[in-house]
């Protein structure tokens, strides 16, 4: 979104489970004619992962506005490995989606590697 990060998938498998976190990216601009920047990062937790062959599902926590501490109701989410460095994820907005593989389109994710200091 707007040439920036709009959100960051990190999964991890040890010890024959799967956790992570996705980090939100928010993005602002001081007026309409401004460019866009990342203002903060909200990092959450992957909660109730599962993987069925090529697909995880799984659910984040979600505030009821950026800027207040009250939880919702949890947002569930549903990726799709595209190839070795691709994903597709999805929104899921009801039981209904859930259920149906006509999803739309999803957002394409794609692999990054991360450089560790002292490697190369």
């Amino acid at each position: 979104m707007n040439n920036l990060p709009g959100i960051d998938l990190k999964i991890e498998y040890a010890d024959g489970k799967i956790s992570g976190v996705m980090i939100f990216h928010f993005q602002e601009r001081s007026d309409p004619g401004a460019p866009w920047h990342v203002a903060s990062e909200s990092p959450v937790p992957l909660l109730v992962p599962h993987v069925e062959g090529k697909t995880l599902t799984f659910e984040v926590q979600h505030h009821k506005c950026h800027t207040c501490p009250e939880l919702g109701p949890s947002v569930k989410f549903r990726m799709e490995l595209a190839g070795p460095n691709e994903a597709l994820l999805w929104k899921l907005e009801n039981e209904e989606q859930e259920k149906n593989k006509e999803l739309g389109p999803g957002l394409k994710l794609v692999r990054r590697s991360e450089s560790h200091p002292g490697t190369s």
